[in-house]
């Protein structure tokens, strides 16, 4: 086994042991990079998991500063000292956890590190090391993942005796005031969504110091899980999926509500296959009368599937979310996202000035009638998509009728007419916004596998 193996196999382990992986997920990843490499492209284990979600770039960073940390202390175990007086080697004594400790991210970067902190001085300091304690009446189950603002459990109402999410700001964030406001809105607007097709808020509160809502427990699998394992979807069921966002987004814009990160790790499946929107961390509540957590100039969100207008930190509506829901119908029907590029910079970039692969190209298999609607929802300007996610419901409707998409129709005409130089001008998007943004810095990301 080679050195790079050696410390793939290391960053593995150190990702399993903080919580930042499962083991089946590490696995995976494994596996996934060992056929990449047998097809010649050099990639470990640790850009896999990046390029599909697993993990973030500031994740990664910290594991792989564990793994030099390691890797150098087990060098100096066989180090000789000098002849002469000898000198005794000191090495400063830390904890494993330090290895991946987070520190307080930017009030507009997206996704908080899911790294296990250090280890807490007192049983209530941190509820992510003890399942089964209680937390504002809830108890703990298990730790279930981590969204844009928390850990996130699996745990149990006693009073209304449910299972329930618990979404729980983390101790070493809630220092930070525009965060936990950032966390406190996020709880507001789930509580006022009560919509089929979005995860549902219970419960808002404060307890020992650690501020928590309760959100409806969604017992099945989220769309990013079912790429990573079939690779694409039939575009009759990807359309289906779609409808079901299609009409949470044209819910929450009735009350005035983007939700800024649509993508396919925050769309849920039921047992029974509903959808369900989740993760509204980055939602912009155009209601409030402060929008000092969503300011302009800011590049939020998810660069594989984010809108040209919103990683140039511009001003964004609902057509923003109809551009990343396209983003996320594209990677279902051709099994691959739209943009890729080896740092988030390069991805949104892309979105911003190169044109679109069309989608019969990538997979001949889609209908011209599903790709047309596809790329209507990622046109570069946003006059050239939809204007509202009801229009966008229109077409898909037609489509699984087996019906003519006649608003993108509409749309493909005025393109036409008016030619490229209506689309989007061409302008890197800002620094601060690859900062932002939460996305893979892999070289690229992972092929898909084959459809089943």
């Amino acid at each position: 086994m080679g050195a790079r193996e050696r410390s793939e196999r290391l960053f593995l382990k150190i990702a399993v042991k903080h919580r930042a992986l499962t083991e089946a997920d590490a696995r995976r990843c494994l596996e996934r990079a060992v056929a990449l490499r047998g097809r010649g492209r050099q990639i470990l284990a640790d850009a896999v998991a990046l390029g599909t979600g697993l993990i973030t770039e500031q994740q990664r960073s910290r594991i792989l500063e564990g793994v030099r940390r390691r890797l150098a202390r087990s060098m100096l175990k066989g180090v000789t000292p000098p002849r002469g007086k000898a000198r005794p080697i000191i090495r400063r004594r830390t904890r494993p956890e330090q290895a991946v400790e987070p520190v307080p991210t930017p009030p507009d970067t997206p996704v908080t590190p899911v790294s296990t902190p250090a280890a807490p001085t007192s049983a209530h300091e941190d509820p992510s090391t003890h399942s089964g304690k209680t937390l504002g009446g809830y108890k703990l189950l298990e730790r279930i993942g981590r969204g844009a603002m928390g850990v996130v459990y699996k745990a149990r109402d006693p009073r209304l005796d449910r299972v329930v999410a618990l979404k729980v700001l983390p101790a070493d964030l809630k220092k930070d005031s525009r965060l936990v406001e950032r966390f406190v809105r996020e709880a507001k607007v789930v509580a006022r969504l009560n919509h089929p097709n979005i995860v549902h808020g219970y419960d808002f509160g404060q307890d020992r110091g650690r501020y928590y809502f309760a959100m409806e427990y969604i017992e099945g699998s989220s769309l990013a899980e079912s790429l990573r394992h079939v690779g694409r979807i039939d575009e009759l069921e990807a359309c289906k999926i779609a409808l079901q966002v299609a009409r949470a987004l044209e819910y929450a814009a009735q009350h005035q509500v983007i939700h800024r990160d649509v993508k396919p790790a925050n769309i849920l499946f039921s047992t029974n296959r509903e959808v369900k929107l989740s993760d509204l961390g980055l939602a912009k509540d155009l209601g409030s009368a402060d929008m000092s957590l969503t300011q302009e100039g800011k590049g939020v969100g998810t660069p594989y599937y984010i809108a040209p207008e919103q990683a140039l930190g511009e001003e964004v509506d609902g057509r923003a979310d109809i551009y990343s829901l396209g983003a996320s119908l594209y990677h279902m029907v051709t099994g691959r996202v739209p943009f890729e590029g080896s740092t988030p910079a390069v991805v949104m970039t892309r979105h911003v000035t190169q044109p679109l692969p069309p989608v019969r190209e990538v997979n001949p298999q889609v209908s011209p009638h599903v790709a047309r609607v596809i790329e209507t929802m990622l046109a570069k300007r946003p006059d050239d998509r939809y204007r509202t996610a009801a229009e966008l419901a229109q077409d898909l409707e037609s489509v699984l009728r087996g019906q003519t998409p006649c608003i993108a129709a509409g749309r493909s005409v005025a393109r036409a007419r008016r030619g490229p130089s209506g689309e989007h001008p061409v302008v890197a998007p800002r620094a601060n916004a690859s900062a932002a943004a939460t996305v893979s810095t892999a070289p690229a990301a992972p092929a898909a596998p084959a459809a089943r």
